[in-house]
């Protein structure tokens, strides 16, 4: 779930950020502050995942309070503004320090605007906690030494809701949104480089997309890169989704292709995990392995049906293990998914079922 917080002098503005965001699927209000919020006290415990502050009702003389708050390394901001103004000093203060981060958006959010975009101020949530995500992970310093790999060659994994159907898979499919981005590392680090293609669509904006790749490939066994249009899919390569572009697979007679396109968004999204999924024929789907992985909505639920359907082998990450449990949890609920599994399981059934052929 994604934590808010809500820093507000006036009871309309609290009440509909309240109201709006309780509705929304994987949001929940961590509570709502007025003045008290840049108390030492308040600061020094545990910070939310956003918070959403009116800058019309913050003092000039919160400047020095405020400054830890900008500075602090997990943390996103949302800014609302009655006077949709940006030029008063606060305001510029947030913009130019770290306001939703990356995303292409403005940073302060008119009062007006915010009242008529309910769905627009969610999505924007959204994509500035997988923003945050992503940022932890291409900041991180950990490698792998000399790329050693941790899979064993025997694991059983469980539970088994169905039967796999049968044959050796030879392209993997993956998609994620919320909390994505550390899950696809925790399962691609301990892959070897004789794994077949993986393909993978993380909800995230075109500027983050190069980067994550480029992270990836350094913490990787595998060659991971940034998918662009018309590539011949190769084994040993993990290929991201670009940001702001749809991705499929093409097969031209024995070849795979990447298709990237700017078609309308799916579900809310560009690139969109069912974009992927549906673009994956009968045939084709026979050797593919499809996973969702942690992540807000229904994106990917229903290609994974599809792919269910065509004999393809499915995979839900488990409830414990993500961070939101919306996209795993849809896909389960059409009947879509063969194994429902942890996190921790996960690379290891890849290897099992493409390297080894067996559950």
């Amino acid at each position: 779930m994604i934590e808010i917080l809500i820093v507000n002098n006036s009871h309309d503005l609290i009440n509909f950020f309240h109201n709006t965001l309780k509705k929304e699927d994987g949001f929940t209000i961590a509570g709502t502050n007025r003045s008290n919020f840049f108390s030492k006290e308040t600061q020094a415990g545990p910070l939310p995942d956003f918070v959403i502050i009116d800058s019309d009702s913050i003092s000039i003389h919160s400047e020095t309070k405020l400054k830890n708050l900008l500075e602090h390394p997990s943390q996103s901001i949302l800014m609302v503004s009655r006077q949709n103004q940006h030029n008063n000093k606060v305001q510029l203060q947030i913009i130019q320090k770290k306001t939703l981060k990356g995303f292409q958006s403005p940073a302060v959010y008119s009062f007006e605007k915010a009242t008529k975009s309910k769905f627009i101020l969610s999505e924007i949530l959204r994509a500035a906690y997988t923003i945050r995500k992503a940022s932890a992970v291409l900041s991180t310093t950990t490698h792998l030494p000399n790329k050693e790999l941790s899979i064993k060659e025997s694991k059983k994994c469980k539970p088994i809701i169905r039967t796999r159907p049968s044959g050796k898979k030879k392209l993997i499919l993956l998609g994620a949104s919320a909390g994505g981005t550390k899950a696809l590392l925790q399962v691609l680090k301990t892959l070897p480089a004789t794994m077949p293609p993986i393909l993978i669509v993380q909800h995230m904006p075109k500027a983050f997309t190069f980067q994550f790749a480029q992270r990836l490939n350094s913490l990787c066994a595998l060659q991971v890169e940034e998918a662009r249009n018309n590539t011949t899919i190769q084994p040993g390569h993990v290929y991201i989704a670009p940001g702001g572009m749809h991705m499929k697979v093409k097969q031209v007679q024995s070849h795979l292709l990447i298709k990237t396109d700017t078609e309308p968004a799916i579900n809310g999204h560009r690139p969109s995990v069912d974009a992927l999924f549906f673009s994956i024929n009968k045939t084709l789907a026979v050797h593919t392995t499809a996973v969702v992985l942690t992540g807000m909505g229904s994106d990917g639920a229903k290609g994974m049906l599809q792919l269910f359907n065509n004999k393809a082998f499915t995979i839900a990450q488990d409830e414990s293990s993500s961070a939101v449990f919306g996209m795993p949890k849809q896909a389960i609920s059409l009947g879509a998914v063969h194994k429902i599994l942890p996190l921790n399981e996960i690379a290891q059934t890849l290897y099992n079922v493409t390297i080894l052929d067996q559950n």
